[in-house]
Parts: C-alpha cells; structure tokens; sequence
C-alpha cells in the first residue's frame, strides 16, 4: 500500500490512507470519482483501483427532452461509450465489491441499437470480470430489449447481492444462479422479462424481490426454490392471461420464507370456502398484503390463513374486496360508524386518528374473522388493518 503522506498546505485527508480514500471515492459516480486525479499527485492514480465502480449514464442525458448543454443524445451516447470503455479497461484493482451500470432510455436512437446492445454486453462482462460482490444493472425502461449476457462461472464466486432492472431473463440466468452463485444472499428483479426462465434455484439467496416483471410469449409461471429464504417481496409481477393461476404458482413455490410482501393480486372469483392454491407455508410467520384486491369472499387472505400455522401477524394496507365498494348497502345514521357484527370482540384497538385497527384469532377462529372482514369492510377499507394470531 503506498504510504500516506499530507501535502505541504496540509492537506490532511490526502494523507489518509488508500482503503479510506477508496472508501470516500465510493460514495461517487465513476465519472466524479475520476476527476478526483486534478486533485493532487496523490490522488492522480486512484480511481484506477477503488472497488466500487458507479458508471451512471443520467450524467450524459439530456436534462429536457430537446436536448442540453448544446449536445445532441448521440454525441452524449457517444462520450458515455467512449468514457465507460476506457475506465473498464483501464481499471486495475483485482476484485470489486461492487459493480454499477445504470444505464438510462436515450430516446430517438435507433439506427445503431444492435450496437449499443453489443456494447452494453461488453461492458457487463467486463464488470463481470473484476467479480463483484454487489451487481447491479439498470436499463431504462423504454430501451430495447435486452437480454443479459451469460455471466461467467468464476467471475460469481463472490456475488453476495444482484439486482437487476429492464433487462431480458432466459433460463441461462437460470443456471448460473443455481450453479455459479455459491455465496449469493439477495437478488431484486425489477421491470424485468422472463423468456423461457421457468425456475430460479438457489441454496443461499435470505431477500427476494420481485417487481413490475412480466414473461415474455409462451412463458411459464416462474417457480422459485429457496431453501434459505428469509424475506420476499412480490408485486406487480404479470405472467400472461391467466394472472391468478401464475402468480399464486410463483408465491405458493416460496414455502420456506418467514416474512412476504405481496401486492397487486387480482384474483379470480371462488365461492365463500375456497381459497387458492398454496402449498403449506411452515415457516411464514409474518405476511404484509397492500394494494390487493382480496376477492369477492376474501378468499386470498383465507388462502394464506389456512396454509400458515406458525403465522403470527398479518398486515393489511390499502386492500380491497372484489365489488364491495362498488355495492354498498344503505345503514341507519345512527349505526354507520359501528362495527355491526356479534364477533367485534376480535377487535382488540381502533384508532380513527392513526388508522390503525388491531385485531387477534385463535385456531379455530378464522371463519369468525373473515365473517368480521366480510361484513364490516366498508367501515375498515381505510385503515391498516394489523391481524395477530394468539
């Protein structure tokens, strides 16, 4: 390590050593942290090795949608291209512990687009080589599809964290999580496409999430084997037509998670009883449900309720019953802001200033609860319904 040493003006952070000047430099994007070498001598050299590599392409967009700074989106495509290139290939340090490429939507390039596929794919590989502990891999969300490359067997030996936004998934990802990733702990999929990935295994990932993806034609629902899982977050998450039979394949496949958040359910209809199709959920003891629609018989609550005997604490936030709000039945003024139900002894706390309505079951008292879900929702549909089991 080269010894730290403070300029005659005394500047004392250039006397720091390398690992805390790499440590500050982390907290940069690629491109500031380069312009760090006009600094001083001591900082001339650097970026060549710090460990986190920012590369952040909203620094060579456009602030309007005319343009800015008097140049054209292919000239700042370019200065990216040119940019990003050079420092990849210029870096020396042996290993990274973390890994960004965002890159975002230039709008009106079209002429070169299998290009600039080519030469994302190189810049992913190459970051690839330096084996990162964290990878992240952003893609603007109007961009052409992209399929992410197949990442390397050794270059994932120290892959802890792996988040991955806009890009194509096929079932050689696949493979590498199940087979290349030996230390892997959290993986977030955001506004990604599934074509032909139909599983993702993994021994290791503890987080989980999985947003706003969708499958690509002839896709099957996604299955998810997690022997690890701790927590998992499911939302806006679209498989095809037949939306409730894919979705609920994907959140019945993660049987060993403890914590899930789901959002974005829309269920098809069951009679008053049925409930969907889970597996047993023997580890979940805490289930967050927002912005769901519970079904016409609250059948997606009772699904989980039935499947889940070491449950402890349900969560529901901004939910609704399919066609309850839409068919309200006229009540007496005097009765409007009572709980009309035998079975309101559930209810343990209700705050109309917090919206917080707190409530607890048994074993055997779950169809006393969905009767009290059922019939006084209208009075509830507002508040954060927290559910304990005792």
């Amino acid at each position: 390590m080269k010894q730290p040493y403070a300029d005659d003006d005394g500047d004392r952070l250039s006397a720091l050593p390398d690992c805390l000047l790499h440590t500050v430099m982390s907290f940069l994007s690629a491109r500031q942290a380069v312009r760090t070498c006009v600094l001083s001598r001591r900082w001339r050299g650097l970026w060549l090795s710090m460990p986190c590599l920012n590369i952040d392409g909203d620094e060579y967009r456009p602030a309007t949608a005319g343009g800015g700074g008097g140049a054209t989106i292919t000239e700042r495509w370019e200065r990216l291209e040119n940019f990003t290139t050079s420092l990849l290939f210029a870096h020396n340090a042996p290993f990274l512990d973390r890994f960004r490429l965002h890159l975002p939507n230039f709008q009106r390039i079209t002429a070169t687009q299998q290009h600039h596929g080519r030469q994302m794919e190189r810049w992913i590989l190459r970051g690839f080589r330096y084996r990162p502990a964290a990878l992240e891999i952003a893609v603007g969300v109007a961009a052409v599809a992209f399929k992410l490359p197949l990442l390397g067997t050794s270059s994932a030996s120290r892959l802890k964290r792996l988040h991955l936004s806009g890009v194509v998934l096929d079932g050689g990802f696949g493979e590498c999580i199940r087979s290349w990733c030996p230390v892997l702990e959290a993986m977030e999929l955001k506004a990604c496409i599934f074509e032909d990935l139909k599983e993702i295994v993994s021994s290791t990932i503890k987080s989980l999430a999985i947003v706003d993806c969708r499958s690509g034609h002839h896709t099957d629902a996604l299955v998810c084997r997690m022997d690890s899982l701790v927590e998992a977050s499911i939302s806006g998450t679209r498989f095809g037509s037949d939306f409730d039979k894919t979705t609920s394949t994907l959140i019945g496949s993660l049987i060993n998670v403890r914590e899930l958040n789901v959002s974005w359910f829309q269920p098809v209809e069951l009679k008053y009883g049925e409930s969907a199709n889970f597996q047993t959920f023997h580890e979940l003891t805490t289930l967050n449900i927002y912005e769901c629609d519970l079904g016409q018989n609250l059948h997606i609550l009772l699904s989980f309720l039935q499947n889940t005997p070491n449950l402890k604490k349900v969560i529901l936030q901004n939910c609704e019953i399919s066609g309850h709000s839409r068919k309200r039945k006229r009540t007496p003024r005097a009765n409007r802001n009572q709980i009309h139900s035998k079975r309101r002894s559930l209810i343990t706390s209700k705050s109309e200033i917090s919206k917080i309505m707190k409530m607890t079951y048994e074993d055997d008292g779950v169809s006393d609860l969905i009767e009290l879900l059922l019939r006084n929702w209208r009075k509830l549909e507002d508040h954060t319904i927290i559910i304990t089991k005792i």
